[in-house]
């Protein structure tokens, strides 16, 4: 009974260093797993912090291209309208200044009436 004993006894201290063994194992996947994990971490925020400053940076041209254009988009309207008041102070046709300066009909004949008024209403006033 003494080998029986000693067989169970070993077999059992057999299991306990197996069990100690694979626990270690375990415990080291898991502190490689964990460093993996904060390396990624830490370059996922890194990307982020980047793009995060990327986007700030393209927002601020985005705003300065639409101040941009605004301010050309009115230089382009009162262009128009200097053109079409010179033209008409020339002397051509309303539909001919319309057509060339890509203002509506409606607009030059406005501007004809503003501008092209008849002298002697200037002058008894």
């Amino acid at each position: 009974m003494s080998a029986a004993l000693f067989v169970l006894v070993s077999l059992s201290l057999l299991g306990v260093c197996g069990l100690g063994l694979v626990l270690f194992q375990t415990r080291r996947q898991l502190s490689d797993l964990r460093q993996q994990f904060d390396r990624q971490g830490k370059q996922i925020n890194s990307g982020v912090y980047a793009m995060g400053r990327r986007i700030l940076e393209l927002e601020g041209r985005i705003a300065s291209l639409r101040e941009a254009s605004e301010e050309a988009s009115g230089s382009e309207e009162d262009h128009a309208y200097t053109r079409a008041r010179q033209l008409l102070d020339d002397g051509l046709d309303e539909d001919v200044v319309a057509q060339s300066t890509g203002l509506s009909l409606a607009e030059v004949k406005l501007m004809k009436m503003v501008h092209h008024r008849p002298q002697t209403e200037g002058v008894g006033q």
